[in-house]
């Protein structure tokens, strides 16, 4: 990495995501970022589909900074090039960290996820309405979780209730910090997750759905965390009364990134919220939507709101959890 005068930066410490794709086979995977502290940094890539790739050899020059990459000779190691010996790198003799493996990837334009439940596709309407029916879902969180919403009652035409299948579908806006005062319709509308799910009964019959991230990119870490737990705490005793309970949460993801968004809301913070998430709901009994390696692994441009592409693979992954009993029967 260089400063924006050119110089060689000797220290660790940026943001960098990364990902791997292959427009032929509309595949994609994130990769995993290892930082040397020395300001030079690593991708690791897990190989997930057959394919063809050309390694190189790295004779970047480490004083300088100056990068240089040769294709790799078929029979011959980087290390037999004599023209130039490459210097002991320093700060890499470390333990590197053990590689995380990304959730899912993408394969012909569909996620594919590497552990938990498979995904099947829901291409229409009535696959949509045979999976969810008998089902009321309950729907909690910002706009992403609207985005959702609003694909449900669009894919499979249900404006608020299905009389035929016997479905109800329900979105409500989480309680403040709001930060477009336009996202609601009014103040009243606006309920405290928690709250709500203590009024719900659940039962095999009940879906919660929650996705709470964007709108607290802007408040300190401890009010995030305080949220969360009190969701934890109503989803805990949600599942208690009731473990038949289907839960669904919704990490966040990339956005694109104009100036004002850099400011307040960028993707390095959208990590850390993601980070706590993932801590405060693990070993519990739900399905975590990885929206940040759906979004990071898609050639598609990042946006706070993902492409359709994108959505559709989320909601044929949620519907495959929802689902999972009837799709193994």
């Amino acid at each position: 990495m260089h400063d924006i005068k050119g110089r060689h930066r000797p220290h660790g410490g940026d943001f960098l995501v990364a990902r791997v794709h292959s427009p032929k086979l509309l595949a994609g995977v994130a990769g995993q970022v290892l930082d040397h502290g020395n300001g030079s940094y690593s991708v690791v890539f897990p190989l997930l589909w057959e394919g063809s790739a050309q390694p190189l050899c790295n004779y970047t020059d480490v004083p300088t900074g100056e990068p240089w990459f040769c294709y790799k000779p078929k029979v011959l190691g980087c290390n037999t090039r004599l023209t130039y010996l490459q210097p002991e790198l320093t700060g890499t003799d470390s333990v590197e960290p053990p590689m995380v493996m990304p959730s899912g990837y993408y394969f012909q334009g569909e996620w594919r996820t590497l552990s938990g439940v498979t995904v099947r596709q829901f291409k229409n309407s009535s696959s949509i309405t045979q999976c969810l029916q008998g089902k009321v879902v309950q729907m909690f969180g910002d706009s992403t979780m609207r985005q959702w919403y609003w694909f449900l009652r669009d894919a499979a035409g249900i404006r608020g209730m299905d009389a035929t299948n016997n479905i109800i579908l329900k979105f409500r806006f989480h309680g403040y910090p709001i930060l477009i005062s336009s996202e609601v319709a009014s103040v009243r509308e606006l309920r405290y997750i928690s709250n709500e799910l203590d009024l719900l009964p659940g039962g095999s019959n009940t879906v919660v759905i929650i996705g709470v991230w964007a709108h607290f990119a802007v408040t300190p870490q401890e009010i995030y965390i305080r949220r969360l737990r009190q969701i934890r705490r109503a989803l805990v005793l949600l599942l208690d009364r009731a473990p038949e309970t289907v839960v669904v949460i919704r990490t966040g993801n990339l956005q694109h990134l104009d100036l004002q968004r850099c400011l307040i809301n960028g993707d390095w913070y959208t990590l850390q919220m993601n980070r706590l998430l993932r801590a405060m709901f693990k070993g519990m009994d739900i399905l975590l939507v990885d929206a940040w390696d759906m979004v990071l692994a898609s050639h598609l441009p990042h946006d706070l709101h993902p492409q359709p592409p994108i959505i559709r693979n989320m909601m044929d992954h949620v519907l495959s959890y929802i689902c999972r009993a009837k799709i193994n029967t």
